[in-house]
């Protein structure tokens, strides 16, 4: 399982490249310790929830108009506070309200589903990226960050060493920037453990 992880050669990237490297091995850390959440991850609202099923544009301005008019609907159109001076109830007042809550309300769901679905996607773009890996490299980031394994169960997973664990996690990172970065020539020689 050994024989075909690539060889981490850095003399062919610039300065500029391996820093850039560099950055983005720290903020990939972070990205990999919630990348179980963002994939996995459930509509809290339940307006959210149904607005996600909803296929087309229209059966989503559908859907939004029923969850609004369920929530905010004026149930008392004679209310006390809605009622002008001469004793009638001002209508226009209460629908002009209800139409400007209404665009309110619709950009805040739309808005907060395009976020979480935006959240969604980068995680599974990068989950992708994970798979493409040498396997022993995606076994590693997948057992460390998205099962959350400890090191000594990843160590007798794979039969590998603590130390060795400790150095592919670290290449595996780097081998993870450098595809996410697009700087991929070939991420490494291939050239195998053993030769080294």
């Amino acid at each position: 399982m050994i024989n075909n992880i690539p060889r981490m050669d850095f003399s062919r990237f610039s300065d500029e490249e391996k820093a850039k490297i560099r950055l983005r091995c720290r903020t990939l850390q972070a990205e990999l310790d919630h990348l179980y959440d963002e994939l996995n991850a459930q509509f809290s609202d339940t307006r959210l929830c149904a607005y996600a099923l909803c296929e087309t544009d229209a059966e989503r301005e559908e859907c939004l108009k029923k969850l609004y008019v369920e929530d905010y609907t004026p149930l008392k159109t004679a209310a006390p506070v809605a009622v002008g001076k001469g004793g009638e109830c001002d209508m226009t007042g209460i629908y002009l309200s209800y139409i400007e809550g209404y665009e309110k309300f619709s950009k805040t769901i739309k808005h907060e589903y395009e976020k979480s679905a935006a959240k969604r996607d980068k995680a599974s773009e990068l989950y992708t990226k994970i798979l493409s890996m040498p396997p022993l490299f995606s076994k590693i980031i997948i057992l460390t960050y998205y099962y959350k394994r400890s090191p000594e169960d990843i160590v007798d997973a794979l039969y590998i060493s603590r130390s060795s664990l400790f150095r592919y996690k670290k290449e595996s990172l780097i081998y993870l920037a450098i595809l996410d970065l697009n700087l991929n020539r070939d991420a490494g020689d291939k050239s195998s453990d053993k030769e080294r």
